[in-house]
Formats: structure tokens, sequence, C-alpha cells
């Protein structure tokens, strides 16, 4: 959030430019202001040193014709000027409306004249200057018998043009407007105390304004605005108030009436903030929630909790033995699974010396049947030359035959030769000479002469004139 002071541009601008005018800024003041918060001579000058190259910047209602206020976001708007690195930085005097002479930092600011219209309308504009919240520190004290905020550093981060509506805060400038000055609030669980800060939207603003108001009837010039209470947060029916002279803490329970917009305090009853961590805090906002927004039945409540929480952790119990036994089974099923892992590797090395012997076994095979292969090529070759040295046996036996056929032939009667020329593979060589010879003795009887004293019949072939081969063997022939 962007913490904001009123700070005024009262110089008429000065063209530097085509498009760029120059003006002055008076921003703050130090010491006390009615704001509730303390500017040191030391925060002022750290604050003064990030001064240069700050936006000078506003939203613009073109429609009214006039700025209006900070917006939701500070990204809102345009940036209209700058505070330029060599600012003429000064404590100047000023006169404010109340007769009170105030010094305050001033600077020079350049504005986009030629950029935008309406730029020359902020001078004599009431401005505010914005505050960078991540660098604001500071701590709650008392100054002059006063509380109020005092600042130990901060940073610039812009310069707000505002509506001519608002009131400033400080005579001549100061921080925020009065109705922004109203609400603040404390983060007791992070710090010890912070600067306020507005809460609420349009209406919430206005009723923690009239309750401000009402709880500080004193903080008026003539009281010497005197801060009795500091509204801390604000809820539907009670707000949370600090009490500055008791040092404790008030429910402050209201009513309010929208048809006259006022409010009523109807009670105060003392409350206690703790001092907690962020989780000691989420853990009582935890135990408010279910106690229906109080601590009444925290007890009762504590109970049932405790009473859940010992089924639940029964729950657990039951929950982690179930999974320690399903741990057990699953580590007996990694060992079976080792198990069963090793008798697999086992088949598969069996399995791989088997598929090597049935490539072993596969390449005599092979062999065996090259050589069965080549004995069936020899075999058939041998066959082959049987059958061939059969058949040029049975060609010389035929012509053997033939030749004694032939020699027969001259000898025996055509019919008988024919006879015997037919069925002439039906005998051998011997048997086929056996019958011829027979078959000459027996159709040519008159050869045979008797013998006396017993002696054998002697058989005078027929004689004829031998021809061709036999002619020129008989030459050769034995005659002893």
């Amino acid at each position: 959030m962007n913490t904001t002071f009123n700070v005024e541009i009262y110089e008429q601008l000065t063209p530097q430019s085509s498009t760029l005018s120059k003006s002055r800024c008076r921003i703050f003041y130090k010491g006390l202001n009615r704001n509730g918060s303390f500017i040191s001579d030391e925060f002022a000058k750290k604050l003064m040193a990030t001064i240069p190259y700050t936006p000078v910047k506003g939203i613009f209602d073109t429609y009214e014709g006039e700025y209006t206020d900070h917006g939701d976001k500070s990204s809102l708007g345009r940036i209209y000027g700058i505070v330029p690195e060599n600012c003429n930085f000064r404590w100047e005097k000023h006169l404010d409306d109340d007769g009170v002479e105030r010094e305050y930092a001033c600077v020079d600011v350049l504005i986009y004249t030629g950029l935008y219209q309406e730029a020359a309308s902020i001078v004599g504009s009431p401005q505010s200057m914005e505050l960078w919240k991540p660098s604001i520190k500071g701590k709650w004290g008392f100054v002059e018998g006063k509380r109020c905020y005092i600042f130990e550093d901060a940073s610039f981060l812009g310069l707000q043009v505002l509506g001519q509506e608002i009131e400033p805060c400080f005579e001549g400038a100061g921080f925020f407007s009065l109705l922004d000055t109203l609400n603040n609030y404390r983060n007791t669980a992070q710090e010890e105390e912070e600067m306020y800060k507005s809460v609420f939207k349009l209406s919430d603003r206005e009723k923690g304004r009239l309750i401000w108001d009402t709880l500080n009837p004193n903080f008026t010039e003539q009281g010497g605005w005197a801060i009795e209470y500091e509204v801390l947060d604000i809820y539907d029916n009670y707000a949370i108030a600090y009490d500055v002279a008791n040092n404790a803490y008030q429910r402050v329970y209201y009513t309010k009436d929208d048809s006259t917009d006022s409010v009523k305090i109807t009670s105060m009853e003392q409350c206690y903030i703790m001092d907690v961590t962020a989780n000691e805090k989420q853990t009582l906002e935890t135990l408010q929630v279910l106690n229906g927004g109080n601590y009444e039945k925290v007890d009762e409540t504590f109970s049932q909790l405790k009473a859940e929480k010992e089924r639940k952790e029964e729950t657990i119990t039951q929950l982690q033995t179930a999974a320690t036994e399903r741990e057990t089974k699953y580590s007996q099923l990694e060992q079976d699974n080792q198990s069963l892992a090793s008798q697999i590797s086992n088949y598969q090395t069996e399995i791989s010396e088997k598929d090597e012997k049935i490539k072993e076994q596969d390449i005599l095979i092979s062999t065996l049947n090259q050589s069965v292969e080549d004995k069936g090529k020899i075999v058939e070759d041998l066959t082959s030359q049987v059958e061939a040295l059969q058949s040029y046996k049975l060609a010389q036996e035929r012509k053997e035959k033939q030749d004694i056929l032939n020699k027969f032939s001259t000898k025996l009667d055509a019919s008988i030769i024919e006879k015997y020329a037919t069925e002439i593979d039906a005998y051998s060589a011997t048997e086929l000479k056996k019958n011829l010879a027979y078959e000459f003795v027996e159709n040519t009887p008159s050869v045979f002469s008797k013998i006396e004293d017993g002696a054998p019949y002697e058989v005078i072939p027929k004689q004829e004139p031998l021809q061709g081969i036999e002619a020129i063997l008989a030459r050769y022939e034995n005659k002893d």
C-alpha cells in the first residue's frame, strides 16, 4: 500500500521547451503534524535523498474537468511530469492559512505541458506525496506528550495530483487528507505497531470516520488535537480501538443510522491482542471459526478435536499395520520373484546350452547328409558303372552265343538255329553249346560209325570247307 502526503506545486509554470515547463513543489515540513506522525531531521534527510526522478502523476476526469484521487492502484492515471536529478532542493518558509509560518521541503518539477492539455492546471491543485510501502520503517512513540508514528526510513513513490475538493491535512502541505487520517490500523502479529492505513470502502470509510470522531471529541484546535483512541479495525457491529491513556484495547460496539448518516457508541468492552506468531495466529483463527466466531466453546471443541484426533491416530495405526503387512508380503514377493528370476536364469542357461548342442547336431547332421549325398553320388556312379559292365558283359555273352550259333549254322537246320536265336538270352554260352551239340547229334546220325571190339562210335562230321576265321585258326591247330 502507498502512504500519501499532501504537497503543493506553487510557482507558475516556466516554459523550458515547446513541450516542457518548470515549477516548484512544496512537499512537507518536519516535526509533528495533524496526521499523528513525526518527521525528524534525520528521516527528512533520508527521504529527500530519494526525491530525484520521482514522477508527478494524476488521474484526470475529462467529464468533470478536474483531477480525482489516488485511485485503487498506484499505476492508474498518467505521469504528467518528473522531479529532475538537479531539483534545486531547499527548505523554504511559508505562511500557512492558520497564521503559522512553517519551513517546507521544496524542489523543482518538470511538467509535460506540451503532451497533455490538462497538465497546465496542475499548479494550484492539491497534491500528496506517495511513499513506497516496503521501504517504510518506524515505530509508535510519544513526542511532546502525544502518541505518534515516528518515521525512521522511507522512499518516494510519486507526487499525486488531487482534486480541489480534497482538504489538505496540513496547513500548507501534509500527510493525507482529513478523511484518510481517520482510518488507521495496527498489525500486532507482525510488528509492535505500524502506521495508519485506509481499510474501508467509501461507505465504511465514513463509518470509520464517524466512530473516530465520536471516540476523539477533543481532536480540535481547542482540545489541543488530543487523540484518545486509535481505531484499528472495524467489523459489522463493533470496532477495535486502542485506548491511548490506559494503554489498553477496547471492543467498541456501535450502531449506524443510515438515514442520518450517524454512528452511536452503545458500549465498550476491554479486549486483548495477543503476541502470537503467524502460525499461532492461524491456529487461533481456526479455533475461532470452529467455535462460531468466538472462543467460548474452545474446550468442548478441543475435546471433540482430541477425540477426532485419537480416532484418526487409531486409523493411522491400522493403516500403518496394514502397510507393514503389505510391505512384508511385498518383501516375500520380492524374494519369490528373485528365486523365480534365478530359476529363469538357470533355464535360460540350459536352453542356451541345448541350443548350442542342437546347433552342433545340426552341423553334424548337415555333414552326414552331405556325406550321404556324396556317397549316394558314388553309389549312383558305381551303379552306372555296374550297369555299363553288365551291359558290356551281356553284349559279350550275346556275341559269344551268337558266335556259337554262327558255328552251328552250317551244321544244323535253319529252323533249329532260329529257335535258339529267339531264346538266346535264356541260355548261357555253355548251355547253348551243349544244346546245339545235342541237336547236332540227334539230327545227323549218319556221321557216326560202329567201332568193333567195344570201341565207341566215332563221329565223322560232314566235311565242308572252312571259311573266314575258322580257316585261319585251322592253320595253327595243334598237330601233336
